[in-house]
């Protein structure tokens, strides 16, 4: 109901001709009815609170920062589809951020109310409530990402910024000169007293010669056959973050009431192209660890994207 309410006072807003607003970034997942308090959500926004940022519009830097999260019920993490299971949340608690970003900076709302008939002199209402967002972004840097279980529900959470500052950075990287010569040694200086295990998604750093570092990190159930082809696929993948990106995505909320009685329904569509001109990845680290959370053993591999 919370977040029919603020879709229901965005779109009053908008219907309202006051002007374009700049929504509070809200996560496009839904945690089940029994998930726990969500301590990856916790995590992530102690780590903002570290960085000096918080979700939202900040008018003063055009920095946007929004947090995106992903449930799935998971019995048991040792289980064998759990690596799939961990790159499908990420992918989907990456796709709410982004959503959210897009939606920050250009958002349509449009609203629809229908009423009919229940045929026992009761109406029965529909509300529906649409948010759409149609763009590209370019200069996406995720700043925190963490995974918890607890009762039965997996979840992942990230915090993803964007400012016009990390979009010049990267449009200068993309122009930079072809065949630029950059140093495997700072990406593994980079990675020097990490846990690989743990480490997971798109990656950005700036290294000591001032050139910005695009790594992807991937991980696959290591006992399963082309593990390492797979991670490092999924490596790739996500070192394209940060690069030119169209999206189209659409929300919508329906909420029906028949006499007292009131249920929501909610729906999303997602889509998203990455610029597809030619990229070379460096696969830069290669290894097997076990997994914390789920103490599976898994295929690790950490690329980086050179335009």
């Amino acid at each position: 109901m919370k977040r029919l309410l603020l879709l229901a006072a965005l779109a009053a807003f908008l219907l309202a001709g006051c002007g374009k607003p700049r929504p509070e970034p809200q996560s496009a997942s839904r945690p089940p009815s029994a998930s726990p308090a969500g301590e990856a959500r916790n995590f992530v926004a102690e780590r903002l609170k570290e960085l000096g940022v918080r979700p939202g519009f900040d008018e003063a830097s055009g920095r946007i920062v929004a947090v995106g999260e992903a449930f799935e019920s998971v019995r048991d993490p040792a289980a064998k589809p759990f690596a799939a299971i961990r790159e499908r949340c990420l992918e989907e608690a990456l796709h709410a951020a982004k959503f959210d970003i897009l939606s920050a900076i250009e958002m349509k709302v449009t609203a629809e109310t229908s009423e009919t008939d229940g045929g026992e002199g009761t109406a029965d209402t529909a509300e529906t409530i649409v948010l759409s967002v149609d763009g590209t972004l370019i200069g996406l840097r995720m700043l925190s990402m963490s995974e918890s279980w607890n009762d039965g529900v997996y979840e992942v959470a990230v915090a993803v910024g964007w400012s016009k500052k990390s979009l010049d950075a990267v449009s200068a990287r993309l122009l930079a000169e072809e065949g630029t010569s950059l140093s495997g040694e700072a990406v593994r200086e980079w990675l020097g007293g990490k846990d690989p295990a743990t480490l997971l998604g798109p990656e950005a750093f700036v290294d000591a010669d001032g050139h910005l570092r695009m790594l992807g990190i991937g991980a696959a159930d290591a006992e399963t056959p082309g593990a390492k082809a797979r991670a490092e696929a999924m490596a790739s993948k996500c070192a394209l973050f940060s690069f030119p990106t169209a999206i189209k995505a659409s929300r919508k909320a329906v909420t029906k009431k028949v006499g007292n009685d009131a249920s929501e329904d909610y729906s999303e569509e997602y889509d998203e192209k990455v610029d597809p001109k030619p990229r070379t990845f460096l696969t830069v680290l290669s290894t097997e660890a076990v997994h914390p959370l789920s103490g599976r053993r898994m295929a690790i591999a950490v690329v980086e994207a050179v335009p």
